[in-house]
């Protein structure tokens, strides 16, 4: 399984890099398994390093909209983490965040932020939409994952909205 993981993250390399590495990378790899050293660091430093270098790569990036889908979708993380320490309380973040029963400020300010990285994310996966000639069918992951963070924005935008203004109204008909 994690050799396959790893050939897949190699092809994702742009081809003039895979043309020189990809052998070396794979045998490295290979080594590395035979000698029962984990596997964890070389499959990240490897799915790194495919961003790193398509990112440095001279082909622009709406050319490629698997990556700028892949991009667009680690905009989610933070959100996702921060959902984490809240639902599993995790301190001292928790009750930094959270010093009293109900939503702190510090709370209202880091969700807004992180509702603001939703939207990045979404008009980034959408982005090759707008160029000109693209294979439509090529899109379907960026629409996708556009849509379902344009669509996270929204729908979690309105709900701290409410929940906002029931903390500023101090309002019984909230809870």
């Amino acid at each position: 399984m994690s050799t396959r993981l790893h050939s897949w993250l190699v092809r994702r390399y742009p081809r003039e890099f895979r043309a020189r590495f990809a052998e070396s990378m794979e045998r490295d790899f290979a080594d590395m398994l035979r000698d029962g050293r984990g596997t964890l660091r070389p499959i990240l430093d490897t799915a790194l390093g495919a961003i790193r270098e398509n990112a440095m790569s001279t082909r622009p990036m709406l050319e490629r909209p698997l990556l700028v889908t892949l991009l667009a979708a680690l905009f989610a993380v933070p959100f996702l983490a921060m959902n984490l320490v809240v639902v599993f309380r995790v301190d001292p973040v928790f009750t930094w965040m959270r010093p009293g029963p109900h939503t702190g400020p510090y709370e209202l300010i880091i969700l807004w932020a992180l509702l603001g990285l939703l939207l990045v994310g979404a008009v980034v996966a959408l982005l090759p939409l707008a160029r000109a000639g693209a294979n439509r069918w090529r899109l379907v992951p960026n629409v996708l994952v556009g849509g379902m963070m344009l669509t996270g924005f929204v729908l979690l935008s309105v709900a701290l909205g409410h929940d906002m203004t029931c903390d500023a109204l101090v309002s019984k008909t909230c809870d």
